[in-house]
């Protein structure tokens, strides 16, 4: 599991363009398509990424990779959400071991491998009220100056 330390800053929030899908053949819905409307949305911020103080929330950033079990998936291919739901207890459980619980601002990722025989999750989590963090806070230039 890949842990790093983040601080985070507001940025202005940037209205992106409208769009609208269709779901056609909707399952387990109480219609059969589903009409969706969207917005894009992007956020601007005047502060480089070299000039990051370091003020703001630390954000811990976790990993979660599973492995697909191809046989369900022929079955039933299940949604991001469905695939979400069956490990967010396991994943809560990591984090609460850890001192950290889940930040709801911050919704989480999901990515395939490119073989499409694992999958990730990417959470980020706040020290829980009376936690110590051993690991030091990180700003996003440090970070990629590891790198």
């Amino acid at each position: 599991m890949i842990k790093c330390l983040i601080y985070i800053k507001m940025a202005k929030q940037i209205k992106g363009r409208k769009f609208r899908a269709i779901e056609k053949n909707a399952e387990d819905a109480p219609v059969k398509d589903i009409k969706w409307e969207g917005e894009e949305v992007a956020a601007m911020s005047d502060t480089k990424i070299t000039q990051d103080l370091g003020t703001g929330q630390e954000i811990v950033i976790r990993f979660f990779e599973f492995g697909v079990n191809e046989e369900a998936f022929k079955q039933h291919t299940p949604t991001t959400q469905e695939l979400f739901d069956a490990h967010r207890g396991g994943m809560e459980a990591l984090l609460w071991r850890d001192g950290l619980k889940p930040h709801e601002a911050i919704e989480p990722r999901f990515m395939f491998s490119k073989n499409r025989k694992f999958y990730r999750f990417i959470i980020t989590a706040v020290p829980r009220i009376g936690s110590v963090m051993a690991d030091k806070p990180l700003t996003l230039s440090q970070i990629l100056n590891k790198t």
